[in-house]
């Protein structure tokens, strides 16, 4: 399984440090369990400018560090495996379940039509209807305590929230394949044999 994380303040990694892969610990002897983050959150990042129109904390004097360190110190036991730097694409692929927040590797992940728990934030999303599409998508959870029996439940019912992660599959990711024509035709109006012409 691949628990992910946003770098901002309400991210999985800001709000809980390890503690979610503490919970997940008793899966370990069953699963591989994978801890990936945004690479935002290893800058140092002071302020929380996901959404510039809206004030929220900033945790002035934030410092990655002491979320490196909880990882590593997981990491190092043998039960999880944290990386800093590998590309999410290759373990969404190989992953049978997600952990994530409000990031969009949720809606990535939603493609392949498999289980997803989510850090329940409404407060996070820009509009409703996003949050709605999410949580059709996902099992969501707000403390780490409830995350093995959620991710119990989800993989012994994987077609659980399908149709939800169908619907925030197709709202999200459409033109697959044809971005480079679809912005060509929003932006100039002529179709890609006109401008490559």
């Amino acid at each position: 399984m691949l628990v992910s994380s946003h770098w901002t303040p309400g991210g999985i990694l800001r709000t809980f440090g390890g503690g979610i892969l503490d919970a997940l610990v008793p899966l370990a002897g069953e699963c591989e369990i994978v801890q990936i983050s945004h690479p935002n959150l290893w800058n140092d990042p002071q302020f929380d400018i996901y959404d510039p129109k809206t004030q929220r904390p900033s945790q002035k004097g934030f410092s990655s560090a002491w979320i490196r360190d909880a990882l590593d110190h997981r990491h190092q036991t043998g039960k999880v495996k944290v990386f800093y730097n590998l590309e999410s694409p290759y373990l969404l692929m190989a992953a049978d379940l997600l952990i994530g927040d409000y990031s969009s590797i949720v809606i990535e992940f939603s493609m392949f039509d498999r289980p997803i728990l989510f850090y329940d934030v409404p407060e996070r999303f820009f509009d409703r209807r996003t949050y709605d599409l999410y949580a059709a998508a996902c099992i969501p959870f707000r403390r780490a305590d409830y995350v093995e029996r959620l991710v119990r439940h989800a993989l012994n019912n994987p077609s659980k929230k399908s149709a939800g992660r169908q619907r925030l599959s197709a709202h999200f990711n459409y033109n697959i394949g044809g971005a480079t024509e679809a912005v060509v035709n929003a932006i100039a109006g002529l179709s890609v044999e006109k401008a490559l012409a």
